[in-house]
């Protein structure tokens, strides 16, 4: 759904009122989604949450940038160019408060926070586990992205899959064909939730998160191969 135009990104706000509460976003299932807005390019809401979280309801046009086993920490740099805006939405005060303190300690301006809620429109994520996306690759209808490093891809990835590397989804976007059905997995939900949600912010309306992973796809004892080459992106 649209963003609530009271939530500006060029407010210069350096902290949130504590009133806000962390309120459940359970029971958001049967939100409606409409199309997104395009986002201003300078200008980005990231959210910190967990990917199970987001992906039950999130604010339209975010980006799951997770705080969790230190995922801002390490791609925010490499993902926003210098000087950008971030909104950064996350689950307490206390998450809020060291992903604004870095965040400002890294350079970025305009920065702002708030702890989610879901007392506002919301987004929900479309994922499918990985016995489904093995069912669907078997009728040829959707593109495997694969959100891990070379090393991972190269060990043993899904026959098929293209390697997109989390950092560099900026400009592999512009190589992705949007017609096209995209699964995007990686070890456990999470660089594929960041990879997800940047499409999605990118107009891709055919987006899905293997929350499982490749973890899953592995404990079910589906195929693999080995070896970097993969077909092209378009």
């Amino acid at each position: 759904m649209i963003l609530d135009p009271r939530n500006n990104l060029s407010r210069l706000l350096l902290w949130t009122s504590p009133s806000l509460l962390l309120l459940s976003c359970c029971g958001v299932e049967g939100s409606e989604v409409l199309p997104r807005s395009p986002a201003p390019a300078d200008q980005f809401l990231v959210d910190l949450r967990a990917p199970e979280d987001f992906a039950r309801g999130h604010r339209s046009g975010a980006i799951n940038l997770q705080w969790g086993y230190g995922q801002f920490e390490l791609r925010a740099k490499n993902l926003f160019p210098a000087g950008s805006s971030l909104q950064l939405i996350g689950e307490d005060e206390a998450q809020c408060r060291a992903a604004v303190e870095f965040a400002q300690a890294e350079g970025f301006l305009g920065l702002s926070s708030e702890v989610f809620t879901a007392d506002q429109p919301l987004q929900v994520q479309a994922t499918m586990g990985a016995r489904e996306l093995s069912e669907e690759l078997a009728g040829r209808g959707i593109t495997v992205l694969d959100a891990r490093t070379a090393e991972e891809y190269e060990a043993g990835h899904i026959p098929g899959a293209l390697f997109v590397y989390p950092d560099d989804i900026p400009e592999t976007s512009k190589a992705l064909r949007r017609e096209r059905r995209l699964a995007v997995i990686c070890t456990a939900g999470w660089r594929s939730s960041l990879v997800s949600s940047w499409l999605e912010r990118e107009g891709f309306e055919h987006v899905v998160n293997v929350i499982g992973g490749m973890r899953e796809w592995q404990e079910l004892g589906l195929p693999l191969e080995a070896g970097s080459q993969q077909k092209s992106f378009r």
